[in-house]
């Protein structure tokens, strides 16, 4: 099994690519950001364990993409040997993103392998992303950024700057079109480091799931000032209504006395 195409790959990122902007404009353009903001989850108390647990994911993940770029077992290449004597044999080889390993020690070096190169190229954009928001996520948890405006702009920064680290991590997988994998009598398969590369995808796309339902925590403590606002404001309102009406009755009061 030589794996897909380049052809079948291409496929598999174009129809990932309109999801993906589907996605983003039925949030923006169809009114899904209101209703999700809406939501009893968004507005409940689990809001801040929410936003902790992006950040304890995004640990994880920044953690699992540098191990996995490091690691010389992110595919496992089998290829049956027979010999002139009918005897057959299977010879193994583990790859990475960057070197080998070569009798069961890893060895990083550049290699020829162009897809090898383009795939280490995607890792290391993944790694550099993923350090960028791991930096600035927690400026804006923790409330680090003082200013309001500041902090809502490098929250929705932090959240695309994700989706593009997802994207890079999903391109490292093209390291499985290699000449390697398409060569004949070759059977390549995801190994250690391929395996934590796919949960280490899954981590991201949850990740940015969470960017973009999770309100602000600098927009949320605007949202609940302007919610004692407005609460304190339809009290003093209906004080006011019932002082008028108070006072109607007094006057309704006084008149009926003047005509008895």
């Amino acid at each position: 099994m030589a794996g897909l195409s380049v052809g079948g790959f291409i496929g598999i990122v174009i129809a990932l690519a309109i999801l993906n902007v589907a996605g983003v404009v039925a949030y923006y353009k169809l009114g899904m950001k209101e209703k999700i903001f809406a939501s009893e989850v968004v507005r409940s108390e689990l809001v801040p364990k929410l936003r902790y647990g992006l950040l304890g994911l995004l640990v994880f993940t920044w953690i699992f993409s540098i191990a996995a770029t490091a690691a010389c077992t992110f595919v496992k290449a089998e290829q049956n040997i027979s010999s002139l004597y009918g005897v057959s044999a299977t010879a193994t080889t583990y790859f990475g993103l960057h070197g080998a390993e070569i009798r069961g020690t890893c060895h990083s070096f550049d290699t020829a392998e162009d897809r090898i190169n383009t795939a280490y190229a995607f890792a290391i954009l993944n790694n550099l992303l993923t350090s960028a928001v791991l930096i600035g996520c927690p400026l804006v948890i923790f409330n680090v950024i003082k200013d309001v405006n500041t902090a809502n702009k490098v929250w929705k920064i932090m959240g695309f700057v994700m989706l593009a680290s997802t994207w890079f991590c999903l391109f490292t997988f093209y390291i499985q079109e290699t000449t390697i994998c398409t060569g004949t009598r070759v059977d390549c398969s995801l190994a250690g480091a391929g395996v934590l590369q796919v949960f280490n995808s899954i981590f991201l796309i949850g990740i940015c799931v969470l960017f973009f339902v999770l309100p602000l925590p600098a927009s949320e403590e605007e949202g609940g000032k302007n919610e004692e606002d407005d609460d304190g404001g339809e009290k003093k309102d209906e004080e006011e209504n019932k002082k008028k009406e108070s006072e109607e009755e007094d006057k309704n009061k006084d008149v009926e006395k003047d005509e008895d």
